[in-house]
């Protein structure tokens, strides 16, 4: 998937996510597939933006991950990731990337978190390199839609998830396994299916960011020798 490896905004360490309980793992796994054929469907060109699971829980006090990715075709010098609440569209978190064209190429972009809510101070984390939120020390008011939307220059996508807060009582029993990419080395609980279209996504995501950048280098190519004509 695109840069899920870079550094958080405020970052802190993931936690743990409870496994769906009976057949929701399977739902999951329905969805996680739909949203990356729409991801599919438009990948050549244009922002585009993609949940690996619509519906996450969390237990009270625990961590959960809003997985997310986004893909851009074109080279930007501006990029937003907003994420609220459904029903309030003031955004609890923001952030911002610039690139600064006219500095050197090595010089790391401009980044800038903003945290406008009370309620998510100090409890919550966005990953520039794929838009995905962490939210940690979970209360009951944070249960909800969730929407994240990625802006650029041109264009704009947006994405949702319910989270789901469960006290400790409504703890089922689960298998664990670790998800990959976790630099933190904890575990998310989670279905082998649902880990497994999870792999499936990431591997295809990349071979559409290969794709993406031979048109890219195909369109500079193109206008290089319309130039000397």
């Amino acid at each position: 998937m695109p840069g899920g490896t870079g550094e958080p905004i405020g970052g802190g360490p993931a936690g743990t996510m409870p496994a769906p309980a009976g057949g929701e793992g399977s739902r999951r796994v329905l969805h996680a597939w739909a949203g990356f054929l729409l991801f599919f469907a438009g990948a050549v060109s244009g922002l585009r933006l993609v949940v690996h699971q619509t519906a996450v829980s969390g237990y009270e006090g625990s961590s959960v991950l809003l997985q997310t990715s986004y893909l851009l075709c074109d080279p930007v010098g501006f990029l937003q990731i907003k994420w609220n609440i459904v029903n309030n569209s003031t955004a609890f978190i923001m952030q911002t990337i610039r690139n600064n064209k006219s500095s050197n190429s090595h010089q790391e972009p401009a980044n800038k978190s903003f945290v406008a809510s009370n309620q998510y101070h100090h409890r919550v984390t966005v990953f520039p390199d794929n838009a995905s939120l962490l939210i940690e020390k979970l209360q009951p008011m944070d249960q909800g839609l969730y929407q994240v939307t990625v802006k650029d220059s041109h264009n704009s996508a947006s994405a949702t998830v319910y989270v789901t807060v469960l006290s400790d009582h409504e703890q089922p029993e689960a298998r664990h396994c670790t998800c990959p990419g976790n630099s933190s080395g904890e575990g998310y609980v989670m279905t082998p299916e649902v880990l497994l279209t999870m792999r499936a996504i990431s591997f295809l995501i990349s071979l559409l960011s290969v794709l993406c950048l031979h048109l890219v280098m195909k369109q500079k190519a193109t206008k290089e020798e319309a130039r000397r004509l």
